[in-house]
Formats: structure tokens, C-alpha cells, sequence
């Protein structure tokens, strides 16, 4: 009797593909993948894309070339002016010259000096000229100055800032323990006469005492230590000159060398300037302002 061949049928039934089948299989969804791909990268709308782009390389800040997006609307103009009452550079060069005159002929001009600085204009008074040692009252005779000195200042609106300064001799009195107390009595004695002979406004000023910690010579000699004895009045700058000042250094860079490779415009301007081909740039730019304040 012929015996019947049986066909082999592997465990778990069913007959497995060949191997190079699974290979085929693979190969063929790769390439559908990639087809799919650049059907979709055909279809790119070409100005979004570059709008994005220009949105991103602003954002890092770090691509040579790179747009920084910018609303114009937002950037103050160059010829921005100060808040009315306030004093800007102009006027506080005015202030401070008419100071200087009435120092000169009250005989303190050995005693009171006058600067203008990033501050503010600065009053520089020695202690001998306002103070006896160890004491908080005032010379009678230095009163007229001072008076005339608010007048100055009662018609702008800027903050003033009124310091004290020892030199290093430490002070130890029943009165001031340390000269922290010496130094911030003398600033407020001044606010006092300020506020109360002068017409200053309350809000207007601050009183502040360093003791010997902000000496502008050295405590090493005597010529030294008498130049850090002194109480300064310092007429604040407006934040408004300081942002105006700020705004105006930020133009100057633009303008500058130092700018160049740096391109500046909005995400729309961008993207329209790179689709029709045009090189035009616009520069823009943006400042932030700051503000003073006192320590004790």
C-alpha cells in the first residue's frame, strides 16, 4: 500500500512567510512614509514658514542675521519730553549755577560745592558749615542758604534726597550711640527745615544716613576724613529724564557699528520682506526705565 505524504504544518498552525517577505514589508512602508512626507512638504505655505522662523531667531537672540519681532507702536519717540514740573538736564544746569552764585555771595563757597552727576544735582555741604561736632542743630547762620536753596527747588517737582556722612572717628553719646544716628539726625534735621521753612512737599523728600561707609576720600588723613563729614542734597533726576536719556543711548547703538548684522522688524514686515526678495530693514528699538531709592 502507497503511503500518503503528509505536509508539514508547523505548531500553532497556519504556514509562516518566507523571511524576505518581512524585509519587503518593511521597505515599502518606509517609502509610503516618505512619500507622505514630501507630498505634505510640497503643500507648505511658504510665508508661514518664514514668518516662524523669523519669530524663532528673534526669540533666541543668538542667530547672526536673526529678526528681533518688535510692535514700532510701542517704542517711544526720540523726542519724548519730561513729565511738566520736573527738571531735566537743561534746568537743573540752570538750578544749579543760580545755587552756586548765592553760595558764592553768602561766603560759604569754600564750604558748598555743586555737581551735576548720573543722579542728580548734588549739594555738597561740609559739616563745619551746617553742624558743631557731635551735633544735629543747625548754624544759624547757614539758614539763609538753605532757604534759598528750597526756593530753587519749590518750583520743579523732582524727588530730593538728603544724606548724611561721617568720617571713620566713631561717635559714642548718650544722644548717638554710633554714627549712624550722627548721620541720619543731620539728614533729617535738614528735611525738617525743609518741609517746614522751605514749603518742600513731605512726599518729596527722603532722608538717609551711611555713617562713614560711603566716604569719597580716604579716612586715612585728616584733609580726608574732613571731606567725608558732609551731608548731601541730591535733586533726583526725573524718571522721565532717565528713560528719555536710556531711550536716546539705545538710538545711538542702532545707529552705530556695533548694531550691524542685527535685523529688526515685525514678524509681517519680515516675512513679506523675505517672500518679495526686498533688503530694506527697519530699526526699532526699546527701553525700560528705572527708579531710585533709599537705604538707612
Amino acid at each position: 500500500m502507497a503511503h500518503k505524504k503528509k505536509k508539514a504544518v508547523h505548531e500553532g498552525g497556519g504556514v509562516h512567510a518566507p523571511p524576505w517577505m518581512i524585509s519587503w514589508a518593511d521597505m515599502t512602508t518606509l517609502l509610503w512614509a516618505c512619500f507622505v512626507l514630501l507630498w505634505s512638504f510640497s503643500t507648505l505655505d511658504l510665508a508661514k514658514f518664514q514668518a516662524a522662523m523669523s519669530s524663532l531667531h528673534g526669540a533666541f537672540g543668538v542667530l547672526e542675521g536673526g529678526a528681533m519681532v518688535l510692535d514700532p507702536g510701542d517704542i517711544p519717540s526720540s523726542s519724548s519730553t519730561t513729565v511738566s514740573g520736573s527738571a531735566g538736564k537743561s534746568k537743573m544746569e540752570k538750578i544749579k549755577q543760580r545755587v552756586k552764585k548765592e553760595v558764592e555771595a553768602s561766603g560759604y563757597g569754600g564750604s558748598i560745592e555743586t555737581a551735576i552727576d548720573a543722579r542728580g544735582l548734588v549739594i555738597r555741604f561740609a559739616d563745619t558749615a551746617l553742624f558743631d561736632p557731635g551735633s544735629t542743630e543747625l548754624k544759624p547762620g547757614v539758614l539763609p542758604v538753605l532757604e534759598s536753596i528750597a526756593a530753587e527747588l519749590s518750583d520743579i517737582s523732582n524727588a530730593v534726597q538728603v544724606e548724611g556722612h561721617t568720617d571713620s572717628t566713631p561717635i559714642r553719646t548718650a544722644q548717638f550711640p554710633s554714627n549712624w544716628e550722627l548721620s541720619t539726625g543731620r539728614a533729617s534735621e535738614i528735611v525738617h527745615y525743609m518741609i517746614e521753612v522751605g514749603g518742600i512737599a513731605p512726599e518729596r523728600l527722603t532722608a538717609a544716613g551711611y555713617a562713614f561707609y560711603h566716604p569719597v576720600a580716604p579716612n586715612s588723613t585728616l584733609e580726608g576724613r574732613a571731606r567725608n563729614r558732609r551731608v548731601d542734597i541730591i535733586v533726583l533726576n526725573a524718571p522721565e529724564e532717565v528713560e528719555a536719556e536710556a531711550r536716546q543711548n539705545a538710538l545711538d547703538f542702532l545707529e552705530s557699528d556695533e548694531s550691524r548684522g542685527i535685523v529688526m522688524g515685525t514678524t509681517d514686515e519680515q516675512a513679506a520682506s523675505e517672500t518679495e526678495g526686498s533688503t530694506d530693514d527697519s530699526s526699532v528699538s526699546t527701553v525700560g526705565s528705572g527708579e531710585s531709592s533709599v537705604g538707612g
